[in-house]
Formats: C-alpha cells, structure tokens, sequence
C-alpha cells in the first residue's frame, strides 16, 4: 500500500509539475489570441476613423487610378465576401466574360487612401478567381459603398479589338452599360486611342451631373485578344485626360 502511495504521489508531481511547464505556453497562446483580436479591433476601427464620409463612385474610381495606399481589413462596412463576390458576378457576367469557377473565387478588403494631405479614402473587395483549372488569374476590385467595380482584369474571349462599321467592340458598349445603369453616373461614353492588330485602348468618360455641380473621371480600357482591362493604368499617356 505504501509503495502504491509513493508511486500515485510521483505520478501526481509529475503531473504538477508538467501542467506548470505547460502553463507559460497556455498563457501565451491566450495573450496572442487576445492581442490578434484587439489588433483587428484596432485596424477596424482606424480603417472607419479614415473613412470618414464615404467617397462616392466616381471618387473611388479616381482614387483606385490614383496608385492609393492600402491596409488590408478584416471585414468591410455594407458588404460581406459573398455579398463581394456576388458583385464581382455581376460585372463578369455584364462584359460578357466567364464566371469564376466556384472552387476558385477568393475576397478581402481593403482601405485604399490618396497620398496626399485630405485625400478621400474608401473600403475595396479584391475579388479574385479563374474560370477553370490552368486559366490565368483574374481580379475584379468592387468598391464597398456602392457595390460596383472600380477596376478590372479579365478574359472575355472576344477577338473585336477597335471600332469597326458596326461601332464599339462588345466588350466596351457592355462596360458603358454598366455604368449607365448605375444611379450615381448620368453618363458613360468612350473614344478610342492607341491601337494596333494586337490591342487598342479606350478613354472611357464617366460623368455625374447634380443640381449645383458636375464630376467627371475618364479610366483607361485596354482591350487586348480576348482579355480586357479598366482602370489599372494608361498606356498611351496622351489619352489621360484630367479629371
């Protein structure tokens, strides 16, 4: 009975003694979750002290144009990712491209903010996928205000690179629609720029006319065989026009 005592005793310090090593590691694992937490708090916090008034389209469309800062947030303010994604949807599907294969679409958000001293600042969804499996990445950035993209890289499949007797390549009259149709633009026209066999570029003019004032914003549109591009930079610099 004795030597089952001292046996049973060393046992239970051993065990003491494990769970105290055990401990440190116990309460540091709950300290870093604790500060992972508040520091999402934080990021979230400071991304809606540096939204202030949220940026209207047209003002994210030239923020995104402008190469803001980013800081990656945990969640956005109106939008969710599926809400995102289902956005994203809606432009692919309105250019006419593929959707992302299902398995493939991924979402964040991002506070984007200008450079410069009262620039406006605004929450983006990255939204990025491929249409199957071995295609080449695709992204569309949708702005979390308005639910409507800011910028694009797509495939569209078609092979119509500039104006022709019959108009506007498909691709651009569908990006035109697609901002015609969005209350916060009154207008959306295009005027073709550099192009050659193996790509053209489109100045596409975006206004919106209140009861005082008006705003306009023109994106560049790159529209390469089967892929189309919007607001992720000029290539012909003449065709950048002031805002």
């Amino acid at each position: 009975m004795k030597r089952m005592a001292s046996v049973a005793a060393v046992l239970c310090t051993a065990a003491l003694v494990a769970l105290g090593a055990a401990l440190p590691g116990l309460a540091v694992n709950a300290l870093d979750r604790q500060l992972e937490q508040e520091s999402t708090e934080r990021d979230n916090g400071a991304a809606a002290l540096a939204l202030g008034e949220t940026a209207d389209l047209l003002q994210m469309l030239d923020l995104f144009g402008s190469s803001p800062s980013e800081v990656e947030l945990a969640e956005g303010v109106r939008l969710d990712e599926e809400g995102a994604l289902q956005a994203a949807e809606e432009l692919i599907d309105a250019v006419g491209a593929k959707p992302f294969a299902p398995d493939s679409a991924h979402t964040s958000p991002v506070l984007i903010t200008g450079t410069s001293t009262g620039a406006p600042s605004g929450i983006v969804w990255i939204c990025t996928g491929n249409q199957s499996a071995g295609d080449a990445q695709e992204s569309v950035w949708i702005d979390d205000a308005s639910g409507k993209a800011v910028a694009f890289f797509l495939q569209t499949g078609n092979t119509t690179l500039v104006v022709s007797e019959d108009g506007l390549p498909e691709e651009i009259e569908s990006l035109l629609s697609y901002y015609r149709e969005n209350g916060e633009i009154d207008s959306a026209e295009a005027s073709i720029g550099l192009y050659d066999e193996l790509s053209s570029e489109y100045a596409i003019e975006l206004k919106r006319t209140d009861e005082n004032t008006a705003a306009s914003y023109t994106a560049p549109a790159l529209l390469m065989e089967g892929t189309l591009l919007f607001n992720l930079g000029w290539q012909n610099d003449a065709l950048a026009m002031p805002s």
